[in-house]
């Protein structure tokens, strides 16, 4: 094509006057090398025939003598038009269309095709983007129903009339050297026409519309004014009413407190009150562009944005702040944020949170975490973890930590995988350190009838005694073996002769205990059964039938 620009002037809401062009649409058409009007109308015009009214609109007193770069002007309504259709380029969730004459809802699917005069809607949740051929697109936002009342191409633009039902669109209308195409947005409430290239539409359950503007400018139209609306503002419309004043759109917020990776859910992410701002909107997305949204909420100023549940991997963190009109302000710079939860952090077996046990190692178990490398374990004395005593790292799913003095300390652990990645701490056990028990002081055993007592000093409430009596010094071979809550014991005194021993342990409750007490022993001695050995037993019951 020798054509060198051709690109679609607005002339909306009364129109551009240009001698005797009537209000409505015009292009521009820019002249390149060997262009003819009637090369140009054979080009563009449904009938060539009508080159004369594009000679008489633009005042060519010679329609043979055309300079390069000049500038022609050709109504809207003169150009080929011929039907277009739009395509789900992108689709999050369930939409759906109902095709002109239905009454019936079809379900959309990625790459369907979508005729004028069709309906659409998304459902809740769920995210639908329409592209044209021309390059421009229509994002659905969630619970959004949009009518392609009007889809027409005429020479090499494509025209639109959209019916905005309810909810938002978000629109994009590519920048091109030499053509742009014509949207228009109607609503209940207003129209919008987009001279611009970004721009969000919405419309309210209760009638009111807003458009905001992102790029470029729209002109919005109620109650027969029209108003335009500069790039960085927006206005709401009420029903019944005028277009209020362009007003300034909100800067887009930024977190406060931010971190890059998450390795726990839920998480909060927060932003800061500032002046004008009665809400917020963010999300996470998977995408940069903001279409393929994972969880979004809308919330008030000094509440957090709240992720509850999503998988691991990488995000977009969107947010937008609203004023008081409704109007949602510009988009903040997407923020990448990393959702990492596996492996988690251990879940620590024993000991139990409240442990008392007495100066020594501590051996610590939890179960080994899938993924998992290795584990960093800290010992601190507050339980906010900054005065950090102990730290290691372990390759297994146990550790034995040596505390360093008596008191209360906090421990914790977290898991360690490839990359260098580290899961969120567990939740801090609280272990506290006291001075061992001392050993129970025994008394020498005494023997009364069948009967071995026992008695030592008793310790006082809470302690428990360990009682151990054995054939052996080392206590190898156990006859006796028994917890009591008292500092005494009396036991069945053994029928075999010999000597025992007996030792005795205290035990806090809290698995804390003593060293053994001091052993004591006691003698069983040999008395006349003792000699009833089995080869004489036989003896001396023939002994006795003879003496009775």
């Amino acid at each position: 094509m020798r054509l060198a620009w051709f690109f679609v002037i607005l002339a909306l809401l009364g129109g551009i006057v240009l001698g005797q062009v009537p209000p409505d649409q015009v292009v521009e058409v820019r002249v390149a090398q060997g262009d003819t009007v009637g090369a140009i109308a054979k080009m563009y015009l449904a009938n060539p025939a009508d080159w004369r009214e594009i000679a008489r609109i633009n005042r060519l007193s010679n329609p043979d003598r055309i300079s390069p770069g000049q500038i022609l002007i050709i109504p809207v309504r003169l150009l080929r038009e011929a039907p277009a259709e739009g395509v789900v380029d992108f689709l999050s969730g369930t939409a759906e269309v109902q095709a002109p004459g239905s009454s019936v809802w079809t379900p959309l699917a990625l790459r369907s095709r979508i005729s004028e005069g069709s309906l659409v809607r998304t459902r809740e949740a769920s995210v639908l983007e329409i592209a044209f051929e021309n390059g421009d697109s229509c994002l659905l936002r969630p619970q959004t129903t949009l009518g392609l009342s009007t889809l027409r191409r005429q020479g090499g633009s494509i025209f639109k009339h959209l019916f905005l039902q309810a909810g938002k669109v978000i629109t994009r209308i590519r920048k091109a050297t030499g053509a742009e195409s014509r949207t228009e947005i109607q609503t209940p409430s207003a129209q919008c026409a987009a001279r611009g290239t970004i721009f969000r539409t919405s419309a309210g359950a209760d009638g009111t519309s807003r458009a905001e503007v992102l790029e470029g400018t729209v002109v919005v139209e109620a109650m027969r004014t029209p108003i335009d609306v500069p790039p960085g503002f927006g206005t709401a419309v009420r029903k019944g009413e005028a277009p209020l004043p362009p007003k300034a759109l909100l800067p887009g917020p930024q977190p406060v407190g931010f971190e890059t990776v998450y390795r726990a859910l839920p998480f909060a992410i927060r932003y800061d009150p500032r002046p004008g701002v009665v809400a917020y909107t963010a999300a996470l997305t998977k995408d940069r562009e903001g279409r393929d949204v994972a969880v979004e909420a809308t919330f008030q100023p000094g509440d957090p944005f709240r992720v509850e549940s999503v998988p691991d991997g990488l995000y977009y963190l969107q947010a937008r702040a609203m004023d008081d009109l409704g109007l949602e302000g510009l988009p903040a710079d997407p923020v990448e944020v990393h959702v990492r939860t596996r492996p988690g952090p251990p879940s620590i077996a024993a000991p139990l949170g409240g442990f008392r046990r007495q100066i020594g190692a501590l051996p610590l178990t939890w179960p080994k975490e899938e993924g998992a490398e290795g584990y960093r374990v800290q010992v601190s004395e507050d339980p906010v973890f900054a005065k950090i005593v102990s730290e290691r790292i372990e390759s297994g799913p146990t550790s034995s930590l040596p505390w360093p003095a008596m008191g209360t300390f906090y421990f914790r652990a977290r898991s360690m995988a490839a990359g260098g990645f580290e899961s969120a701490w567990s939740p801090p056990i609280t272990v506290t350190v006291v001075p061992p028990l001392a050993a129970p002081v025994l008394e020498k055993p005494r023997i009364k009838g069948s009967w071995v007592l026992l008695r030592w000093k008793d310790l006082g409430a809470g302690k428990l005694f360990r009682c151990q009596v054995a054939e052996d010094a080392r206590f190898m071979r156990l006859i006796h073996d028994s917890l009591v809550s008292a500092g005494s014991l009396d036991i069945a005194k053994p029928l075999a002769a010999g000597i025992y021993y007996v030792q005795i342990k205290a035990l806090d409750g809290e698995g804390g205990e003593s060293p053994a007490s001091a052993p004591e022993t006691f003698k069983i001695g040999r008395g006349l059964l003792s000699w009833c050995t089995p080869c004489m037993i036989l003896p001396l019951v023939l002994l006795l039938v003879l003496l009775l």
